[in-house]
This record gives C-alpha cells, structure tokens and sequence, in this order.
C-alpha cells in the first residue's frame, strides 16, 4: 500500500512596500520576520509596472504610497485579470 500523497503547500508570508512617483517608482518585499527579500525600483510606465507585478504574487500583502493616483495604478488591473 502506497503512502497517502500529500498536497499541501506551505505558502511565505509576504509584504510588499511600493511607492509610486511620477516618474520613477520604488518597491521592497519583505518576509513576516522582515527580512528585505527584494528592493528595486521600476518606471511609471508599462514596462515597469510589469516589473513590479512579475515579483508580486496573488498572496502578497501590499501597501501603496503615491502622490499621483491617476499614475500607473490604472494599469495594474489589466495585469491580474490576464494573470
């Protein structure tokens, strides 16, 4: 008799810190004992917006810094409803 298999997936606590510029945009992903995992920055255009969602995934908590709503916050739902 074979062993039952097992799917369970242990999935890392993340949180993401992203500021958003007008022009130049910064981001910093940490882990729950706040450990910096990753910092880059990336452009407020959509090549850098899909930077910034190539590293995130579905599970991260984020926080949003911005002083221009209208940036590239209106991109961001195309990239997960293509996701």
């Amino acid at each position: 008799m074979q062993p039952e298999a097992s799917w369970e997936v242990k999935l890392e606590v993340r949180f993401a810190g992203i500021d958003i510029g007008k022009w130049k945009c910064r981001a910093a992903i940490i882990n729950r004992e706040g450990t910096i995992l990753d910092e880059f920055n990336f452009t407020n255009i959509h090549e850098g917006i899909q930077t910034l969602t190539s590293k995130l995934t579905l599970q991260d908590h984020t926080s949003l810094a911005t002083h221009n709503p209208k940036g590239c916050l209106s991109l961001l739902p195309e990239f997960y409803e293509s996701s």
